[in-house]
């Protein structure tokens, strides 16, 4: 089956390529996006399958017609939320020597 996967470099692509060659699989890529629209624009097209964090589309408007099945076993994928560090009450350098 055609893919259309995420665009290297990604977190999620580098998983997807160590699970297929994990199996021994060369996966057929069709496309590569860099957002989820993109996967779901490419796929109602018919250039390809996708790999989604998401088991139904039916509740995305124009989306209610994909067919999904669940991989079993499942990609796991360790996931974090990233934010801003407070400086605590320390000066802030200057962004280089000569400012």
């Amino acid at each position: 089956m055609p893919l259309v996967l995420p665009a290297a470099p990604n977190v999620v692509r580098a998983k997807f390529d160590r699970v297929f060659a994990e199996a021994g699989l060369a996966p057929h890529i069709a496309a590569e996006v860099d957002v989820m629209a993109g996967s779901l624009s490419a796929v109602s097209a018919g250039i390809g399958g996708a790999i989604l964090p998401k088991g139904d589309f039916s509740d995305l408007p124009g989306y209610g017609n994909l067919l999904t099945t669940l991989i079993v076993p499942p990609i796991q994928l360790t996931a974090s939320v990233l934010w801003l560090r407070k400086a605590r009450s320390r000066p802030r350098r200057p962004p280089c020597a000569t400012c």
